[in-house]
């Protein structure tokens, strides 16, 4: 009777457009305040000479098809770029397309949800195109306040357009390869109330040829390159969120077991955010920290730990059209880049390593 009465399904749809224009100039993410610190010598280098001014346009199109039991979406984004060194007024440009498909599916009286998606991108400055696959399931009982899920996904990240141009205290590097991450997830959520949902999960990655920076003597400068052929890693994380009136706060902590896999690898991250809605305006703030990490495979120089605040704000003038402003590492300027020049299994060594550094970017959004 039930399958009688679902046919024909009633289906809905809907197509929207989003116009995405971002810009950025000044010091970059690497150079903000550079300390330089190796071979008895500590400089601090507020004016490093890699100075940078990008920006970007695209377009992103979804179509949704919508009945009872099925959530069809389909779409497509063009994106180009430019980056341009202000000193010695080089530019690199470049361009990438994607196309995307994502289906969810609810089964067993809307009990069980299963989702598959796959994308495929092509970027104008790689010649292998990516394509990234991803399958989940979700069991959420009638009237239950708990569920399990797991999900299997394959992710191709082609080198990013910094990896491959920068001029900056970390080299670009043409010849990196792209990396790949797999990825395998089994989690659980409850919500002891209306307001309160709380979760666990438990993953494990596997990463092929890693882009960090290392020390290139050809060029005698740090640069980006593909640092090992695969790592291995596995972890958990736990979070909790509460949301009521407009406002959304949580916290999420993530443990990582990098094996003997450990460049740029912390073991413990945590999350603690807030953000708060009121018709047309959003705020939001976030305090971020890690500790445990290393700049060198095998538990080799450890890194200092950190903690950095980002803030992010919109404003909806019209229905349909958004202003943003985020800041990312409001506190911590220093942090912004370091450099440590010493031995690495009794090899001398330079590991530049961007950590967040402070950057500041400004965007609209508009559907139509």
């Amino acid at each position: 009777a039930n399958a009688a009465a679902a046919w024909p399904p009633t289906a809905s749809t809907a197509l929207d457009v989003t116009f995405v224009h971002n810009a950025s100039q000044g010091r970059s993410r690497e150079t903000f305040d550079t300390r330089v610190i190796g071979f008895g010598l500590s400089a601090s280098r507020p004016s490093d000479p890699s100075d940078q001014r990008a920006h970007s346009n695209g377009v992103i199109g979804r179509a949704h098809w919508t009945t009872a039991r099925n959530l069809l979406m389909a779409g497509a984004e063009v994106h180009d770029a430019e980056v341009t060194d202000n000193l010695t007024m080089r530019q690199n440009s470049g361009h990438t397309t994607g196309v995307f498909v994502q289906n969810r599916y609810l089964a067993v009286d809307g009990q069980l949800s299963i989702s598959a998606g796959f994308r495929y991108d092509k970027a104008s400055t790689y010649d292998e195109a990516s394509s990234s696959p991803k399958v989940g399931v979700v069991w959420k009982p009638t009237g239950g306040r708990w569920l399990v899920r797991g999900n299997v996904s394959r992710a191709f990240n082609a080198p990013t357009f910094s990896q491959l141009f920068s001029t900056g205290f970390v080299r670009g590097n043409p010849g990196l390869v792209a990396q790949t991450l797999l990825l395998g997830e089994v989690g659980a959520e409850v919500r002891p109330s209306a307001f309160l949902n709380l979760g666990v999960s438990v993953f494990r990655l596997s990463l092929d040829n890693p882009i960090f920076p290392r020390f290139n003597a050809a060029i005698n400068a740090t640069q980006f390159t593909n640092v090992s052929v695969a790592s291995d890693n596995a972890g958990g994380m736990v979070t909790a969120d509460y949301r009521r009136a407009g406002w959304l706060a949580g916290a999420s902590y993530t443990y990582l077991d990098p094996g003997q896999a450990t460049f740029h690898t912390w073991r413990h991250t945590g999350k603690v955010f807030a953000a708060w809605t009121a018709g047309r305006v959003s705020l939001g703030a976030e305090l971020r920290g890690q500790t445990e990490g290393y700049w060198a495979d095998g538990f080799a120089r450890p890194a200092d730990d950190y903690a950095v605040i980002n803030a992010r704000i919109s404003y909806a003038p019209l229905a349909r059209l958004t202003l943003t402003a985020t800041a990312e590492n409001l506190g911590n300027a220093r942090y912004a880049t370091s450099a440590n020049i010493g031995n690495v299994a009794g090899v001398s060594n330079n590991t530049g390593i961007p950590r967040p550094g402070r950057f500041f970017a400004v965007g609209l959004r508009a559907a139509l």
